[in-house]
């Protein structure tokens, strides 16, 4: 008993290879382009004028013997790039992350029950819109929805707390 395979189309003209080429293919060119964008927009040295105030408590003596106008030493560098985002820019990543995975798994959730073309407006006519426009609709307002709540979960939860007192204690106990 003998099979023969039948005979295979050009790779090109399968859907998988050009889903298997394309994602290299594509890291490959936006490397590229990082590339040239680094190369033509390189980032300007730090000057010591502008982070002698900020850098104070990390200066070493050379820093201290810079004249004006020179380059920040590597040191100061390094702190100022260390430094990080500000508190309220990562407050707002938190928020923003943490409520588009859950607005994800709301979408998933909801339409596995609800099918977009039999949605109607408050009960009257027919939502008008393509099934991936209702997709997109909705996720935007989940999205907004749930970035509202973590936005004030966040607050409420950053709030200083009352001051606590100490106990007081009757003078000579215990020693």
């Amino acid at each position: 008993m003998s099979t023969t395979l039948p005979n295979p189309a050009s790779p090109w003209r399968q859907p998988m290879f050009w889903l298997v080429v394309s994602g290299p293919a594509a890291v490959v060119v936006a490397s590229f382009v990082t590339l040239g964008l680094a190369i033509r927009h390189p980032d300007p040295p730090l000057e010591l004028r502008h982070t002698t105030a900020q850098a104070a408590d990390d200066t070493e003596p050379a820093d201290l013997r810079a004249h004006e106008g020179d380059v920040v030493p590597a040191m100061v560098a390094r702190n100022h790039a260390a430094t990080g985002p500000s508190r309220i820019s990562r407050f707002a990543m938190a928020v923003a992350w943490a409520s588009f995975l859950a607005a994800g798994v709301l979408e998933a959730l909801v339409f596995a029950v609800v099918d977009p073309g039999d949605l109607r407006w408050f009960g009257a006519a027919r939502v008008e819109l393509s099934a991936q426009a209702v997709y997109t609709v909705s996720f935007l307002i989940f999205w907004a929805v749930i970035a509202l709540g973590a936005s004030l979960a966040l607050l409420l939860a950053s709030l200083p707390a009352d001051e606590v007192k100490p106990e007081r204690r009757s003078p000579g106990w215990p020693r």
